[in-house]
């Protein structure tokens, strides 16, 4: 699987998932968390993974405030009474779809807006052979 993205600057090195599967990376001030991580479909597509993912984010007690969605993406962000995550998905190359999730303190919204449009612009799916 091959897909990248920036990593804001100052942000703390990448360090690896438990799973091996993913990375997580902290912001300057430690509030902000980014997350990055891939999964393959195996029986599902693109729109029941995210799906999926954005039911997990309403049971555990978010209140999902936008998203965006294309054919190849989905974008949503979400807030509860004290973070903000900003979550992106891309669909990769037929079998695996490429996620990012910021989460940070909810007072900080706007200093996070031109990461998050940093990130949404800098997650790419490569090549596809």
């Amino acid at each position: 699987m091959n897909y990248w993205i920036d990593i804001p600057p100052g942000f703390s090195a990448v360090a690896e998932t438990p799973d091996g599967k993913g990375g997580v990376t902290n912001s300057p001030s430690g509030d902000g968390i980014l997350k990055i991580w891939a999964v393959y479909l195996g029986g599902s597509n693109f729109k029941q993974v995210v799906l999926a993912t954005l039911a997990s984010d309403r049971a555990a007690g978010w209140s999902i405030t936008s998203q965006e969605t294309s054919p190849t993406s989905l974008a949503w962000t979400g807030v509860n009474k004290r973070r903000s995550f900003a979550e992106r998905a891309i669909h990769h190359c037929g079998n695996a779809v490429a996620f990012y999730r910021l989460e940070f303190d909810r007072n900080a919204t706007s200093s996070y807006a031109p990461i998050i449009s940093h990130l949404d612009e800098s997650l790419d799916n490569g090549s596809c052979w």
